[in-house]
């Protein structure tokens, strides 16, 4: 009998970004307010999330931790709701149903770092993206 060996090696695409904001004259430039924007996500609670129902997903900030003044690690969180596929048995192929309910979906994290108006962000296939993290950016700014 043949006994299966597996290996689980985490490689990780990081992705480097600037953040940029637009000036009363609609010119790109730097966005270096991002201590002040910090400490208004962290005093509200880390209230913020944005619920992308044309996926079904939810996404939302875990946890920030100060390193410096404007130099951050942050932890995303997402799922994926209304998906519940049913269990299967590797060994009988046995299935059964999910016990998850419909607004409930497995967690996932994505790590960031931000120092300045630079991001550095761990690429994650079902991972919270840049453009995920621009939609919470502005839903804390209206």
């Amino acid at each position: 009998m043949m006994k299966k060996t597996y290996t689980n090696l985490l490689e990780r695409k990081i992705l480097y970004y600037e953040i940029n904001r637009l000036d009363a004259a609609n010119n790109v430039v730097p966005f270096y307010e991002i201590d002040c924007f910090m400490n208004y996500i962290i005093n509200n609670n880390y209230y913020f999330y944005y619920d992308d129902k044309r996926s079904s997903k939810w996404y939302s900030i875990e946890k920030i931790n100060i390193i410096n003044d404007n130099e951050y690690e942050i932890i995303f969180i997402n799922c994926k709701y209304n998906h519940r596929p049913n269990y299967i048995n590797v060994v009988t192929k046995e299935e059964r149903e999910s016990q998850k309910e419909k607004d409930e979906g497995d967690k996932e994290i994505t790590h960031a770092y931000i120092k300045e108006n630079r991001l550095l962000l761990e690429s994650r296939r079902s991972g919270t993206t840049a453009y995920i993290i621009s939609r919470l950016f502005n839903i804390c700014c209206i």
